[in-house]
């Protein structure tokens, strides 16, 4: 069997910065959207004579 106490180790790695958004960041831009899309739908597009529950 091996003798892992005597197995040379490497180093860790060294720690680079993530290059992913913030977790945040990506919450309130969803949020935001679905805000805009909010008010476009019940404040714009009535205004502009488009109701929601209108068919066409």
């Amino acid at each position: 069997m091996l003798d892992l106490a005597a197995a040379p180790t490497r180093p860790p790695p060294a720690a680079q910065p993530s290059t992913a958004p913030s977790l945040w960041l990506v919450a309130a831009l969803l949020i935001a959207h679905q805000a805009a899309l909010t008010v476009i739908h019940y404040i714009v597009g009535p205004a502009m004579g488009l109701d929601p529950a209108s068919e066409r």
